[in-house]
């Protein structure tokens, strides 16, 4: 349980971005398949690097942020919104909160591909924070698949996670690509995707400052 308020940086910030990385390195089966080049991708290690990304270039760029999940196990994900909740009555009604969950996706075929964010069932704050994000995202990224649902009005697809359904604060999941897609996953691995990713997220993360 967080006792204190650490430090977020950035004080006059409008918004404590918290960064959720799911599983863990004991989680079973998160990851990918070990291609022809014995290359493989570990969901746990892409999340924490996609997580402790963002939280540097949030860092540089003046935001307010924090690691929800700092430890390489897996977190449980009631122990995980606990801390949410907790850093968001710390922080009371001085500053928003809002939580961004960073994942790899897979699937049992290997032609799905594409970016996808979630948020809570229903219109809620977190469809605008969705949207900012997929909008950076697909300009990053303008030949990915976009894997969205406008039936609502919004971009972002729905769903009963747990991560999002239970948390007091805006939340969304990003799926930034399928490691069970060898040419996605091979991207997922590089460097370079990872870097633009993270300043697309933080982009997202400014632009939803301006406009609260």
């Amino acid at each position: 349980m967080i006792k204190e308020l650490p430090d977020l940086y950035a004080r006059d910030a409008k918004v404590v971005w918290i960064l959720d990385s799911g599983h863990g390195k004991n989680t079973p089966g998160k990851r990918s398949p070990v291609w022809n080049d014995c290359s493989i991708l570990m969901e746990w290690a892409f999340n924490r690097e996609m997580s402790e990304l963002i939280h540097k270039i949030g860092r540089e760029n003046g935001l307010r942020v924090h690691l929800l999940v700092q430890e390489d196990e897996d977190i449980a994900l009631n122990l995980r919104v606990d801390r949410q909740k907790n850093l968001s009555n710390l922080i009371k009604n001085d500053h928003k909160t809002v939580l961004i969950s960073n994942h790899a996706n897979a699937a049992d075929v290997e032609s799905a591909s594409g970016i996808e964010v979630f948020t809570s069932v229903g219109e809620t704050e977190s469809d605008k924070v969705a949207d900012l994000v997929l909008i950076e995202l697909f300009k990053a990224f303008p030949d990915v698949r976009k894997r969205i649902d406008t039936t609502d009005g919004d971009m972002d697809k729905e769903a009963h996670f747990y991560i999002l359904k239970h948390t007091s604060c805006p939340a969304i999941l990003i799926e930034y690509g399928f490691m069970t897609n060898e040419l996605e996953c091979k991207r997922l691995m590089d460097s370079n995707f990872r870097e633009t990713a993270a300043l697309a997220v933080v982009d997202a993360m400014m632009k939803y400052e301006d406009i609260i």
